[in-house]
């Protein structure tokens, strides 16, 4: 069986149109930085550099 996880866009996605159009989703994981262009093809970089954050 598979598991997905569904990401809201706001509440009652009111977000989504804007997002699609944008090619981006929001999320809050408690990272108070952006992330735009910190997403390294390794996993382990940017868990090195994130962790501590």
């Amino acid at each position: 069986m598979k598991s997905y996880y569904r990401v809201m866009l706001g509440r009652k996605s009111v977000y989504a149109a804007e997002c699609l159009e944008g090619g981006f989703i929001g999320t809050d994981f408690g990272i108070l930085e952006d992330l735009s262009g910190k997403l390294p093809e390794e996993l382990r970089e940017f868990n090195n550099h994130f962790i501590p954050v």
